[in-house]
Parts: C-alpha cells; sequence; structure tokens
C-alpha cells in the first residue's frame, strides 16, 4: 500500500494522549541517547515517547523467527537460516550474542519459556525433529530428545501443569497439515503422545484458556481439490483427559495465525484479528463456545503481530495487506483494539514496514518489535524499534 508523507505525519504529530502513550518517557531514560550497534547507523537519537524509536541492531536479519522474553526482562531471540541467537536487554538497548543453538532451525519454530525459566525450542522448517532447551543462567542451549511427530508451523503452548501443549503443523512438500500432538514434560525431558487434533491444522493459533484448556484455531489444511484453504473451524484440548473437541465456528477465516497470535483478555474471552483482504476480528467466549464479531481493523492485514498490554488493550502492528488488483503491500501502520468499546484506533506508525516479524510486550509498558520481511524493498530485515506505552488512563488524566 503507498502511504501519502502527509499522512504518516499526521500520526506522529498526534498528542501522546490520543495515542494512548505516556507524555514523557520513564525518568530513567529522560536524555539518554541510544548506542546503535550496525554499521553506519545514525546513533544519539533520542527516544521519543508516543512513537517508535529505533533500538539496537538485531542482525542477523530475519523473519518468521521468535523473541521469548524472559524472566529478568530480557528478549531472547531464536530462528532462521543460522544458528545464532541473541538476547535483547532493554536496559542498555543492545542486542548480544548467546549460545549458539545446536541446531538451525529455519523458520516456523516455536520458543516457549517453561515454568523455571528456560525455553523449550521446538520444530521448525529447518529441523522439524529437532528439540532443544536454552538455559538462561548459563546462556547456552543444549539438545533434547526428537520430537514424536516432525513438524513445522505448529503451535506449542505452556499448560497451567507447566507442561507443554505442541499440536499440529506441517511438514513434507505437499504442507497439508498434521492432526497430531504431543505433550513436553520439563521434569522427564521427554515428549508423550496425546489424543489427535479434530482437524489438520498449520499456521494456526493456540491460546490457554483461564479455565485450563487449550483453543485451538483457524490455520491452513489442503482441501480435496488439492488447493491450499484457511480454516474457521476451531477446537479445545482437555489437559486432563489428553483429547480433543470441537467448538464454536468461526465467522472469518484468519490466516497466518502463527504470526497473528490470539490474545486472551482480561474478561476470559479471546480475540482473533487479521486476514489479508478483510478487516475482520472477532471474539471466542469460552463459557459459551461461540465466536462474535467485533470492531473492524482500520486496515485489513495479514501476517501482523498481536500482544496484550498491561492496561488491557491489544496492539496490532504491521503485517500485509492485498489492494483491489492484487498486490500485497508491507504494513508500517499499527492500532489498538479496546475491549470497553469493542473498537479500534489508529496507533504510531512504525519506523518500517514488517511483516512476519516478532512483538514483545517489555516490562515498564514497553513493546519491542524486531525483524521482519519488507516487500516493498523485497529484503529481510534486521533492525529493531521501540514504543514507549502506557495505560490509555494516563494520557486521559494529563488532557
Amino acid at each position: 500500500m503507498n502511504y501519502q508523507l502527509s499522512s504518516i505525519l499526521d500520526v506522529f504529530r498526534k498528542p501522546s494522549q490520543d495515542l494512548g502513550c505516556v507524555s514523557e518517557p520513564p525518568a530513567e531514560i529522560k536524555g539518554r541517547r541510544r548506542h546503535l550497534t550496525a554499521p553506519g547507523a545514525i546513533a544519539g537519537a533520542l527516544l521519543e515517547a508516543g512513537a517508535w524509536s529505533e533500538t539496537g541492531w538485531m542482525g542477523p536479519a530475519r523473519w518468521g523467527h521468535r523473541a521469548t522474553l524472559l524472566a529478568n526482562g530480557k528478549v531472547l531471540i531464536t530462528g532462521f537460516y543460522s544458528r545464532i541467537a541473541k538476547i535483547y536487554d532493554p536496559a542498555s538497548s543492545e542486542f548480544r550474542l548467546v549460545g549458539p543453538m545446536v541446531r538451525q532451525h529455519g523458520v516456523y519454530s516455536t520458543a516457549t519459556r517453561l515454568n523455571d525459566g528456560r525455553v523449550l525450542i521446538v520444530g521448525g522448517s529447518d529441523a522439524p525433529h529437532s528439540t532443544e532447551i536454552f538455559d538462561p543462567e548459563s546462556e547456552q542451549f543444549s539438545a533434547l530428545y526428537s520430537l514424536r511427530f516432525p513438524r513445522s508451523a505448529h503451535s506449542a503452548t505452556l499448560m497451567a501443569d507447566g507442561r507443554v501443549l505442541v499440536a499440529g503443523g506441517e511438514v513434507g512438500p505437499n504442507n497439508a497439515g498434521l492432526a497430531y500432538a504431543e505433550v513436553f514434560d520439563p521434569v522427564t525431558g521427554w515428549f508423550k503422545t496425546v489424543g489427535a487434533l479434530a482437524e489438520r491444522r498449520t499456521s494456526h493459533g493456540a491460546v490457554l484458556l483461564q479455565d485450563g484448556r487449550v483453543l485451538l484455531v483457524g490455520g491452513e489444511h489442503i482441501r480435496p481439490d488439492g488447493k491450499p484453504g484457511d480454516l474457521r473451524t476451531a477446537e479445545l484440548f482437555h489437559p486432563v483427559s489428553g483429547g480433543f473437541e470441537a467448538t464454536g465456528r468461526m465467522n472469518f477465516a484468519h490466516e497466518n495465525l502463527w504470526c497473528t497470535e490470539p490474545q486472551v483478555l482480561d474478561d476470559g474471552s479471546v480475540l482473533i484479528v487479521g486476514g489479508a483482504s478483510a478487516r475482520c476480528a472477532e471474539l471466542y467466549d469460552p463459557l459459551s463456545g461461540r465466536f462474535s464479531p467485533t470492531g473492524r481493523l482500520l486496515t485489513s492485514r495479514s501476517a501482523a503481530t498481536v500482544a496484550k498490554l498491561p492496561d488491557g488493550r491489544v496492539l496490532v502492528c504491521g503485517g500485509y495487506s492485498i489492494s483491489e488488483n492484487g498486490v500485497a503491500a508491507t504494513l508500517d501502520t499499527s492500532e489498538f483494539y479496546d475491549p470497553a468499546s469493542n473498537d479500534f484506533s489508529p496507533a504510531a506508525s512504525m519506523r518500517e514496514g514488517r511483516q512476519q516479524h516478532t512483538m514483545t510486550v517489555l516490562p515498564g509498558g514497553r513493546v519491542l518489535v524486531t525483524g521482519g520481511w519488507d516487500s516493498a524493498a523485497e529484503r529481510d530485515l534486521a533492525s529493531a524499534e521501540v514504543l514507549w506505552c502506557a495505560p490509555a488512563e494516563v494520557g486521559e488524566q494529563a488532557s
């Protein structure tokens, strides 16, 4: 999508309270200048509240990767076509090397923080059988037992009992979608097969509900005619029985939910957004098992990132949109979803358009995005940005 320069500037000129962001950065960063490690980068730009600011250089470039918030507030970056892993330190705004990883996992692996602080890495396009563990104390990776079923573009969900449900995904040239699921036990280090999914699915979304069940939604599969198709179905996993059961049917097809992850809201409902040619969003009610439309995205977007903020709102960033003539364009725009009004409103635009990137909510209301793919420039991204955000009430009280 082509944006006029004036429209981009208008977003940044909006008062910070309109964007739901603090009018000033926290006291500890006032006047502090960023240190950029990228060759040729313009260092010394001030962090600006209410707008995205460049932060340390993630390099190497990557998309379809993972960013995992550690217990110490730092962020582990894994995945893509190398064994290089990095940690982002919000205090210094810098990335540094750790590891290396045991295997090159390629794109669409998963990285799940366990209750003991370690991070479980599972599958991916280049290592569909492989799993490994990152230890934040030693900052080293170690190999685990192989998956029972190879997979990529799957889901890996930490459950209330500390185990991890690994479900669905794809493997092989036809990417038909898998109905297999297994559970990782961090005590034994083993993967155990559990019941089969109600439907084959890959690139789906999965989230832990407040009652302990796991909701799996959407994704893709291969239709009987041999062509890929988007799913509107959903199902629930019961940790005690180890079985799956179908639940309500979505009103819209939401693709790329591996990247655009569903979000559990404060009232226990689940927000699902996204679609390259539609501005659709809907809520899942765990009590009734039904989906209902809610609000409309300001821009249709797929392969975006979604994250729930501490004040209960949800931030949606980037992705791509398909125009009427069928051209896909990477987006730099962002927007907020407010559960109180069931509506979307503008947020500050990122400095670069990104799709298949990561977004992580840091301690203190900061939001970090890393990497991604820019279709306009046809390049992988090694950059990262930070948005200083605070509860909407702060901006309203300051107005």
